[in-house]
């Protein structure tokens, strides 16, 4: 993925998007590096929206 939309609060802006109508590839999932899910935009890029892990 070479779109990245960070995020400070994911589970808020994942249910924002869903409500608006966005279309997501794929469940949400908790990696290494943070809590992340892919949705696709209007022009039919594919973005990972991803809330980074704590340090």
């Amino acid at each position: 993925m070479f779109l990245i939309l960070f995020t400070d609060d994911f589970d808020r802006d994942f249910a924002a998007y869903r409500a608006a109508g966005v279309e997501f590839r794929e469940q949400p999932r908790v990696e290494p590096y943070g809590k992340v899910c892919v949705f696709r935009d209007r022009f039919g890029n594919l973005w990972d929206l991803l809330q980074p892990a704590n340090p």
